[in-house]
């Protein structure tokens, strides 16, 4: 059964903020599908990078812009929410972290993980 666990990631302006979004635990093993992102912020930026890393291990890189249909740039839609397969196992301890890069003005984030938690 999948399960889903929200973070809001309040992003900073041209740093990177990085917020654990889930800890492996020695009961059961989390088998991390991957992660929802959709930009809440008031006034879209559609400049932000979102980064998942492992630990210190940088699982993958992807601009928000990617995630938009840019028919009309003035205008863009989004696919909403964008969905980032990821594909690991948390053994107890590690954690899963997303990293949101915003440009030149703060992003905000909802954040959903996509989990099965074994027996």
């Amino acid at each position: 059964m999948f399960r889903h666990k929200r973070v809001t990631i309040t992003g900073q302006n041209a740093i990177e903020v990085v917020e654990n979004v889930l800890t492996g635990t020695a009961d059961k093993v989390k088998t991390v599908h991957g992660i929802f992102v959709l930009e809440t912020t008031s006034t879209k930026q559609n400049d932000a990078i979102i980064k998942v890393w492992l630990e210190q291990e940088l699982i993958t890189e992807i601009p928000y812009p990617v995630f938009l249909d840019c028919v009309d740039v003035t205008n863009p839609l989004r696919i909403s929410p964008a969905f980032i397969p990821v594909g690991v196992n948390l053994a107890e301890g590690k954690e899963l972290n997303v990293g949101i890069l915003s440009g030149a003005t703060l992003s905000v984030f909802e954040v959903v993980v996509e989990y099965e938690q074994g027996d």
